[in-house]
């Protein structure tokens, strides 16, 4: 039997860690061939499996064998024999990695030469090198904040969102050095109780932790107040423009913002919004085109963003980035990946597609190598020509394009969607890969542009480097 894992993630609706249930909630399959009864229930580290027969064959069994066949993204397949003999029960503690599945099958013999198989299949859902969002956490008293963990290979995207019954991930525990400075619950929502420092870890399924300390101030200090995470691309084109993304949060109502551009002390380029209402949490997708990076000179850049509130003015976020006349080739790419992913949120339109705010498929791959220095062509089968033509297909292995292991921040990935024909002239669809197993794609499900895990648009036919 199998639970298929749905890969879809967009900008707020990505895959998710959620806290560990109770012993009693945690997953348990049965199957039976003949009667055999395979029983398998996963638990923190371990998979347990229980096996029994009906009264009338139970004495006829000469022996079990219990075998695990572990597969990435369905292929590439390793079968390992677990146990032989006559036991009725085997713990498993090796992990099932996120993005593998394994299909435990159980054996049961009889004397007569017949043969019981009765087999469950189940998703990974053990993470390795956790991180915790990155970034400081500094809280009053009274406030709250959500931590999300993060995979080390790709550190910039957070996991949230999706519900227990989805089964994804992996199932773990929060916990907290000091629960008189600030508690955690189960999804790992911090609530800040008392001044001082504490540490909140997180222990994954497979035994992988993750740590992030919590500063509380004891009173109110304006700089405590705000957080913000609005990074430019590290290098811009001059005369492109650099995206603002990203959340400001306060613990008091935001009057204004200010985002400056400064070169050296000088201010360069500077952008105020006053925020109607008096929300404590302002999303720039709003504005995210409208601050004037385009007019920038080139040199180096220190963007400074501010928030101003009841108690004053609060410096929220600073970042560095440089204005060059040119991008070196080998860097190209995986800035091109970091523009894409400026997109994210994006309405997804044909008709619109070459204006800011909007974007299909090609437009997407278009505008994010034209911030680069790169000129492709509009459309997803004519890219795939020019890069066919400019020598720029890598030549990978079907096995390969299934996995999306050889791929490269930057790459562009053309689809024949949904047939997969591998052939050039039914190129009906591309995306760009920005690392660690993900896509940003125009998705007209969605209807925007979404970050995605390799594989929602089936196995690419063709790959193309700009490297």
């Amino acid at each position: 039997m199998k639970r298929w894992l749905p890969l879809v993630v967009g900008m707020t609706l990505l895959v998710g860690v959620v806290g560990a249930p109770a012993a009693s909630a945690l997953p348990t399959e049965s199957e039976e061939d003949g009667g055999t009864y395979l029983t398998l229930t996963q638990r923190v580290g371990a998979v347990e499996l229980s096996w029994r027969q009906d009264a009338e064959e139970a004495a006829a069994v000469t022996k079990f064998e219990l075998v695990r066949e572990t597969c990435v993204n369905y292929s590439d397949c390793v079968k390992k024999t677990l146990y032989t003999g006559l036991d009725t029960s085997y713990v498993d503690v090796e992990p099932i990695w996120y993005g593998e599945s394994a299909t435990y099958s159980l054996s049961a013999y009889f004397g007569e030469g017949g043969v019981d198989r009765p087999s469950i299949e189940v998703e990974g859902q053990a993470l390795r090198d956790l991180k915790l969002t990155q970034g400081d956490v500094r809280l009053n008293i009274g406030d709250s904040y959500s931590l999300a963990i993060v995979e080390a290979a790709t550190p910039s995207f957070e996991l949230q969102g999706w519900e227990l019954g989805d089964g994804l991930l992996a199932y773990g525990v929060w916990s907290t050095s000091d629960s008189a400075v600030a508690t955690v619950s189960a999804k790992g929502k911090v609530k800040a109780v008392g001044g001082g420092d504490a540490t909140i870890t997180f222990t994954s399924w497979s035994g992988a932790t993750a740590s992030k300390p919590v500063a509380v101030a004891s009173a109110f200090d304006v700089n405590y107040s705000v957080r913000a995470s609005l990074d430019p691309v590290l290098k811009q084109l001059k005369g492109r423009p650099n995206v603002v993304t990203g959340t400001i949060v306060s613990s008091l109502p935001i009057k204004k913002i200010v985002i400056r551009v400064l070169k050296g002390s000088k201010v360069e380029k500077s952008y105020s919004k006053k925020v109607v209402g008096g929300p404590k949490k302002y999303d720039l997708s709003a504005v995210k085109y409208k601050f004037p990076f385009d007019k920038l000179s080139k040199g180096k850049k220190t963007l400074k963003v501010y928030v101003v509130n009841s108690k004053g003015t609060a410096l929220a976020h600073t970042a560095n980035f440089s204005v060059v006349n040119s991008i070196p080739k080998g860097e190209r790419a995986a800035l091109a990946a970091e523009w894409a992913l400026r997109r994210i949120g994006d309405k997804y339109s044909q008709s619109k597609r070459m204006k800011l705010g909007y974007a299909d498929c090609s437009s997407l791959v278009y505008w994010a190598y034209k911030q680069v220095g790169v000129d492709l062509p509009a459309s997803s089968k004519s890219q795939a020509k020019w890069v066919k033509s400019k020598k720029k297909a890598v030549k990978l292995s079907k096995k390969q394009l299934a996995s999306g292991e050889k791929f490269k921040p930057g790459d562009l990935l053309f689809y024949d969607y949904p047939k997969g024909r591998a052939n050039l002239k039914y190129v009906n669809h591309v995306d760009i890969y920005v690392g660690g197993g993900m896509i940003v794609t125009a998705s007209s499900g969605f209807n925007q542009v979404v970050l995605a895990w390799y594989g929602y648009n089936g196995a690419a036919i063709e790959v193309g480097r700009l490297a």
